[in-house]
């Protein structure tokens, strides 16, 4: 499966994390927009995630070692409605270059990033993303891994 693997860290929310308040969004509508810093995602890598039969990008939690699997309907390039974003995103519009509208978070295997090869290197994940201050990586997921463990 291609997707896209996705960095975040938590420090815009010191009070509550940046992970939870999504959570709470998700519980009261049903879906949460997830925005994302830097580089918006190609067109084309958006096109590859979504015509997967389950769409879903890879979040890894900068520092630390959570991984979600947050499977996504919709991403877009235009600021979607203030009521269905977390407060932070409202002080810095100009900050999310696009939005990712998640339907559900799963958790990810701890080896998750093991059976993730980088597109445009084919290296592990666990390799490129600690040498890369990219945000985003285009990633073929080898699914066949979670029946092997």
């Amino acid at each position: 499966m291609r997707t896209v693997a996705l960095k975040f860290h938590d420090n815009f929310w010191p009070m509550r994390s940046m992970f939870d308040e999504h959570q709470s969004y998700l519980a009261a509508n049903g879906f949460t927009w997830w925005g994302k810093t830097g580089v918006p995602i190609s067109e084309k890598a958006v096109s590859d995630v979504l015509a997967n039969e389950d769409p879903r990008i890879l979040l890894i939690h900068s520092g630390e070692e959570d991984r979600w699997w947050a499977h996504v309907d919709q991403i877009i390039y235009d600021r979607p409605s203030e009521a269905f974003i977390p407060s932070w995103y409202r002080d810095n519009p100009a900050n999310y270059s696009c939005w990712l509208r998640i339907t559900r978070f799963e958790p990810a295997p701890k080896d998750v990033m093991s059976w993730c090869l980088v597109a445009s290197s084919g290296k592990p994940l666990f390799r490129a993303s600690c040498f890369s201050r990219s945000n985003y990586f285009i990633v073929d997921y080898l699914e066949w891994s979670e029946d092997t463990r």
